[in-house]
């Protein structure tokens, strides 16, 4: 189904970083959200990203004030 993943919206330490990844291949057909609780915080200016491909992956890090993709 449907999973849903959320990142903290104000992580303790500057510059953490998350990786999330597609796994098992199945994003395509079982879309992954990644977000923050509430959508409050942002990854690369947007409020949610989605994976819709197979074993797609990102990896974001906390610059303070946001998430960013790298």
């Amino acid at each position: 189904g449907l999973i849903t993943i959320q990142l903290p919206n104000a992580p303790t330490v500057l510059y953490d970083r998350y990786v999330v990844k597609d796994r098992t291949g199945f994003a395509d057909t079982n879309n992954i959200t990644v977000t923050t609780p509430g959508g409050i915080v942002t990854i690369d200016g947007q409020t949610a990203y989605i994976f819709d491909e197979e074993y797609e992956s990102i990896e974001v890090i906390w610059n303070g004030t946001t998430y960013e993709i790298f």
